[in-house]
């Protein structure tokens, strides 16, 4: 996918980072700088993962400027991401993050091209 941007910036310890969303904020592309107006945060619905997004979610729009206009848990065992992405699309999100295991982020990029959906920036944070 040519506007991916895989990170594992989560930081060491019980100290979480936030250059996951920084560099973002600062790109010297516009198309990307713009995209954090309309985010949106994909997870696997679970306990960690959930407090984890609502975090990051506060931290960015503080910190950064991020405007979260989607928040897209899914449960666990899912496999079809059709109401996700569904979901960004209509909601015109442009930057994507994610968070959950590599097979999740890969269903998700499959049901993304299947429904020609192509956010600026797709930011897969792989957990396991």
């Amino acid at each position: 996918m040519p506007n991916g941007y895989p990170l594992k910036a989560a930081g060491t310890g019980h100290y979480r980072g936030l250059a996951q969303f920084a560099w973002a904020a600062s790109d010297a592309d516009p198309k990307i700088k713009a995209s954090i107006k309309k985010a949106g945060y994909v997870y696997s619905d679970g306990d960690v993962t959930r407090q984890q997004s609502s975090q990051d979610e506060k931290a960015s729009a503080k910190a950064y400027g991020f405007n979260w206009i989607a928040d897209e848990p899914f449960p666990t065992s899912s496999t079809d991401y059709t109401a996700v992405v569904t979901d960004l699309k209509k909601k015109g999100v442009e930057f994507v993050t994610f968070s959950g295991a590599y097979q999740q982020a890969a269903g998700i990029v499959k049901t993304m091209q299947d429904q020609n959906y192509h956010p600026v920036v797709w930011q897969p944070t792989v957990t396991a």
